[in-house]
């Protein structure tokens, strides 16, 4: 399972996502806002204004770890809609 890495350095684990949804490794990010006249995303041009237009990317679970809660909800539902009628 690869992780998303950096549309810039393509070799760190991306995680800073711009709200143009492009993924930066930190160092990268921080390199290209360090300049003043780079307010945009290095990728598309899409204005960045500050750290509202960012997120910080969390590790992603396995989707194996949520099976068993997942069929768990959905049998809740199940039993409190009843059997469906025909």
């Amino acid at each position: 399972n690869k992780e998303t890495e950096c549309c810039v350095c393509m070799e760190r684990q991306a995680c800073i996502m711009l709200s143009c949804c492009h993924e930066f490794c930190e160092i990268c990010i921080d390199n290209w806002t360090r300049d003043e006249e780079h307010s945009n995303c290095p990728l598309c041009r899409t204005s960045v204004s500050g750290s509202d237009d960012t997120w910080v990317l969390m590790d992603k679970s396995d989707a194996k770890d949520h099976t068993s809660d997942v069929h768990s909800y959905l049998m809740r539902i199940a039993d409190r809609r009843g059997t469906p009628r025909s």
